[in-house]
């Protein structure tokens, strides 16, 4: 089951992935998915405890008698009413995809920085006066109303095991929610490796993501700016976009490239020695990430949160702590060992994050 974004995703491409995954394994799969691309107004009316969702679910369920239900997504469509349609011989699991649980914001970063503040009822106050789901107080309200109401009731209490992506993810919900949280298991996301045709390096270090304030790529552009032996590609798109491209011009050694196709962002990643992943928020398991691994591409990235947990210094990338070490690295850069780190990366996708080990772990769970 899974409530798709109003636009596509990484959550929606791993929910896409699983159920090819379960049909390869030989389960018999149904899915039942809805889309916020058209919420109506009695959507968000019921977006606490709809009670279409709830009927369609008691039915399918009573029809299909599935064994086990894996749910992602369930805001805002599906709501929480799911949970009471599910039958209780049935093992439900729910992929926890971001800190929607601790915070309305789902990022825990609010005014450019990580804020835990939600962790009290002063802060969470706080936090729905502030807005900061979609900037909107009443949207934030209206999340924060989704889960304490369907604490309150027990929903959740339906939902046998939490999987959580990342061990990083796991602790700081457990941390946070001891009780809630305590059934839980670890399962990372995967990937089926690319077939291409290697090409020769043409970009020393490429950026690939949302441009935007969590992101960091603002944090880290005036050091990349001093080194101008290096050659660096800005791929994607975002809301500081053209700010940055229009601030950045005069150097010729970024190239912006704005929106690409899948299939050309990989191509521009093949062509690039390093991934660079300057992020300044939690983030919860980027999937730029396993598929640079996939492609040999070690990574230079902020040591912080999930990237911390997904990369080791000096084995499959380099982390840095500051923009001072950053810049320390950039000045050692044709020094690296990079035969080494890109071997590593290679491996570390084979032993973590490949289909066959996906396969496994969804099997094993």
């Amino acid at each position: 089951m899974h409530n798709a974004y109003k636009f596509y995703g990484g959550e929606d491409t791993v929910f896409n992935q699983e159920v090819r995954a379960y049909q390869n394994l030989g389960y018999e799969v149904e899915v039942y998915q809805k889309s916020n691309n058209k919420l109506s107004i009695l959507d968000i009316v019921f977006c606490l405890w709809n009670p279409k969702s709830y009927l369609e679910v008691k039915r399918l369920v009573k029809t299909f008698k599935p064994d086990i239900i894996h749910i992602h997504n369930f805001i805002f469509k599906l709501s929480p009413s799911i949970f009471w349609a599910l039958n209780k011989n049935t093992k439900v699991y729910l992929t926890i995809h971001n800190y929607r649980f601790l915070c309305p914001s789902g990022t825990l970063f609010i005014d450019g920085q990580v804020d835990l503040s939600s962790k009290t009822h002063f802060g969470l106050l706080k936090n729905i006066f502030k807005g900061v789901f979609q900037n909107s107080i009443l949207k934030t309200a209206l999340m924060v109303l989704i889960f304490k109401f369907n604490e309150a009731i027990g929903s959740f209490k339906r939902i046998n095991t939490f999987i959580f992506l990342t061990t990083f993810s796991r602790d700081i919900h457990v941390d946070w929610k001891k009780e809630f949280f305590n059934k839980n298991r670890i399962k990372p996301n995967f990937l089926k490796a690319f077939n291409l045709e290697w090409s020769n390096v043409c970009i020393d270090i490429i950026f690939v993501g949302r441009i935007s304030e969590e992101k960091g790529l603002e944090k880290v552009l005036p050091i990349l700016t001093k080194h101008r032996e290096l050659t660096f590609a800005i791929v994607g798109e975002g809301p500081d976009y053209k700010k940055l491209k229009l601030q950045y011009q005069k150097c010729l050694h970024i190239k912006f490239y704005g929106k690409q196709s899948h299939e050309n962002t990989l191509a521009l990643l093949q062509k690039s020695k390093f991934l660079l992943f300057p992020s300044i928020w939690y983030e919860g398991m980027p999937m730029t990430i396993i598929e640079s691994f996939s492609l040999g591409k070690p990574i230079i990235a902020h040591n912080f949160g999930a990237m911390n947990a997904m990369i080791k210094h000096k084995l499959n990338g380099l982390l840095y702590s500051s923009n001072e070490e950053l810049d320390d690295i950039l000045d050692n850069f044709s020094q690296a060992d990079y035969v080494s780190l890109s071997n590593n990366a290679r491996k570390e996708f084979e032993s973590n994050y490949s289909q066959r080990i996906g396969l496994e772990n969804l099997k094993r769970l």
